[in-house]
């Protein structure tokens, strides 16, 4: 009997450890959400209105082992894919540019001459200064907006000051204050970093800082509803 008792809770554990390695694998489902859930949904959207198109200019500043760089930026993003981002001087000389489109990632620093492109692969992460990070979580979070359908396909669950949306191979955690605005967001990989985009909103400003390299202070924000195609074309190598 004890031999029987044995085998029994090891049957037990294996079968568990089985249902836990596939329940990694497979795509989380999602929790119908109540009422109450629905109508927090419907604040936040308010609190957030969704813009696909975004163009910011400010400044920037960007840690470095030398000590922070600070330079004027120009920021343009239109989701999903889509994303430009200058890095000038007081005259408007560029000393980086980035490019991000659907198909192709591509960065040029006129200081030292280094030009460079690359295929892109939709959620993979790429290289850009002191980050390493998927430029998706850039083009949709850098410019907080909210849309109740890029959570679909997610598990949801609510916490007394924000969300986090589950799917397969990432997460993420919004956080909110007492309007509603989100005050940050965190993006968690299973292939890549943690991200965290903190929003600190001023009278016609919008700090965002991401992690605790990079620092944008806009202060003019756009949100046109289609921004022109030239500026997601990266110039020819």
């Amino acid at each position: 009997m004890e031999k029987t008792g044995a085998a029994r809770i090891a049957f037990r554990l294996v079968v568990a450890a089985l249902l836990t390695t596939s329940c990694a694998a497979m795509p989380l489902k999602p929790v119908p959400l109540t009422p109450d859930e629905t109508r927090v949904l419907g604040l936040i959207s308010a609190a957030n209105p969704y813009v696909k198109s975004a163009r910011m200019s400010g400044r920037v500043s960007i840690g470095s082992d030398k000590g922070p760089i600070r330079s004027n930026a120009t920021v343009a993003v239109e989701r999903p894919n889509n994303m430009r981002a200058v890095l000038h001087d007081s005259f408007g000389i560029a000393w980086f540019l980035l490019v991000v489109n659907e198909n192709t990632v591509f960065y040029s620093s006129p200081e030292d001459g280094k030009r460079d492109a690359a295929a892109r692969k939709p959620g993979a992460p790429v290289r850009l200064g002191p980050l390493t990070i998927v430029p998706e979580d850039v083009i949709n979070n850098v410019y907080p907006s909210f849309a109740q359908d890029a959570l679909d396909g997610a598990r949801i669950s609510f916490q007394e000051n924000g969300l986090t949306a589950e799917w397969a191979d990432h997460s993420l955690k919004l956080e909110f204050d007492p309007a509603y605005r989100i005050k940050s967001a965190t993006i968690k990989r299973a292939k890549g970093n943690e991200v965290v985009f903190r929003y600190v909103y001023g009278f016609g400003t919008l700090l965002v800082q991401i992690n605790s390299n990079v620092a944008f202070e806009f202060s003019r924000v756009e949100t046109p509803q289609e921004l022109p195609p030239g500026l997601f074309i990266p110039p020819s190598l």
